[in-house]
């Protein structure tokens, strides 16, 4: 159910996204771990790469119940800050975001938030329905909002 936020801009799951994942992760399982339950085909497979590729359907599968868990909106843009449900349930004050930078990975796109204390967020947006930077132009009127009130 969709949580009250006095939002300016709110990014939830993308459902066709979400669904995609899924049946990745459930064919990666599959492809992976029919070696694992048939004697057949276990001869004939390497045990690495079955291991490798289940290490990886484990993490998108993590990934996955993460941002479902997580519920909807993943991420608002609100007047308090930016709110990133999978990291904590409180805004990031805007006061405390030095800059706020889209990340360019091609499997994990997301946004790099980097606080005023140095230290560095990671806002993933792979499965979400705003890319980075439609969140990251939500946010912009907020910083620089911020950078002139700390300036008066």
């Amino acid at each position: 159910m969709p949580r009250k936020t006095n939002a300016t801009a709110e990014f939830g799951l993308d459902p066709l996204k979400t669904l995609f994942q899924g049946i990745m992760v459930v064919g990666i399982f599959a492809i992976a771990g029919w070696p694992l339950f048939n004697e057949e085909a276990r001869e004939g497979a390497a045990l690495a790469p079955m291991i490798m590729l289940l290490v990886v359907g484990v993490y998108m599968g993590f990934l996955l119940i993460r941002d479902l868990r997580a519920g909807n909106p993943i991420i608002a843009v609100t007047e308090e800050g930016l709110l990133d449900r999978r990291q904590s349930e409180t805004p990031l004050p805007w006061a405390e975001i030095e800059e706020i930078q889209v990340r360019r990975m091609t499997f994990m796109p997301g946004l790099r938030v980097i606080l005023r204390s140095g230290e560095r967020r990671e806002l993933d947006t792979m499965l979400l329905q705003g890319k980075a930077p439609q969140i990251l132009e939500a946010a912009r009127g907020h910083l620089v909002k911020s950078e002139r009130d700390e300036a008066d």
